[in-house]
């Protein structure tokens, strides 16, 4: 087991699973990651990596300005462009902990070899899209609201 001296989170933020669908509007993808913001703390010295097609990656990159951004094409491609983010022999020593944003099952083999490697594995998923090996392989899990329930309570 890698001895973590680091004190930095990597986020991984897969933009349309947190929004609950492949094309977000520019507004959907604002409202996300400004909920993302609001429920998980985001240090400075945090790396931040949000992934998402081509289109909403701008929106993304314009929502918020600062993260790392990868432009992803094909079905799954945000998903592959964040576990490329998210090797264990990379990211243990360089971060204490690892936020996945989204609930696919495809981060499930990640977060438990993170985890291996001594880093602590958060999830933060919409309520009803989380899948069951990765809520089983993470740390914690914090659940966020779909963008229905915030726009019902404004």
């Amino acid at each position: 087991m890698a001895v973590i001296t680091a004190t930095r989170a990597l986020h991984l933020v897969d933009v349309e699973n947190l929004a609950g669908t492949s094309r977000p509007s520019e507004a959907e993808v604002i409202a996300v990651l400004d909920r993302y913001r609001l429920a998980v703390p985001v240090a400075p010295t945090d790396l931040v990596v949000l992934a998402a097609n081509r289109a909403t990656a701008a929106a993304a990159g314009w929502a918020w300005p600062g993260p790392l951004v990868r432009a992803a094409s094909g079905p799954d491609g945000a998903d592959l462009a964040l576990l490329e983010e998210a090797r264990p022999e990379e990211v243990a020593g360089r971060f204490a902990r690892v936020v996945i944003a989204s609930g696919d099952h495809v981060f499930a083999p990640a977060a438990t070899a993170l985890r291996a490697a001594g880093v602590v594995v958060e999830v933060v998923a919409r309520p009803r899209s989380l899948a069951a090996a990765l809520r089983q392989a993470a740390t914690t899990v914090r659940l966020l609201p779909v963008l229905d329930d915030v726009a019902a309570a404004a």
